[in-house]
């Protein structure tokens, strides 16, 4: 590994500590960092730009929330990406869940609901 690249690791870590403990430009920064990665991710799982975009903002809540836990702040990218398709799969669910499906009437001649004979238990 380069020297470059042993001090960019070493920066990135400083990063995620500092933001671990609190600091809101630390945070900002690994926002500027990881959000685009973040965001490909989550289009690609979700389909559509604004599931998408709520995937991300629920990701980026929950690593404030649990950014003190991760145990290899080297690895801040792929845990992002990870909590990333994990609530873009969780959005996409939800959505299938909401989803209304309109029922067009009847077709002629197809007899109502309620005038179908009901069976009963032999």
């Amino acid at each position: 590994m380069r020297a470059t690249a042993v001090q960019d690791v070493s920066v990135a870590m400083t990063t995620v500590r500092l933001a671990a403990s609190g600091d809101e430009m630390a945070f900002a920064q690994l926002v500027a960092e990881h959000n685009a990665p973040m965001a490909r991710v989550a289009y690609f799982i979700a389909g559509d730009a604004e599931t998408a975009r709520e995937a991300v903002q629920a990701a980026w809540a929950i690593a404030w929330h649990r950014l003190g836990g991760l145990c290899d702040p080297g690895r801040i990218g792929p845990w992002l990406v990870s909590i990333t398709a994990n609530e873009a799969r969780r959005a996409v669910r939800q959505q299938r869940r909401r989803t209304v499906v309109e029922v067009s009437a009847l077709p002629r001649g197809a007899p109502a609901r309620s005038s179908m004979p009901f069976r009963t238990p032999p």
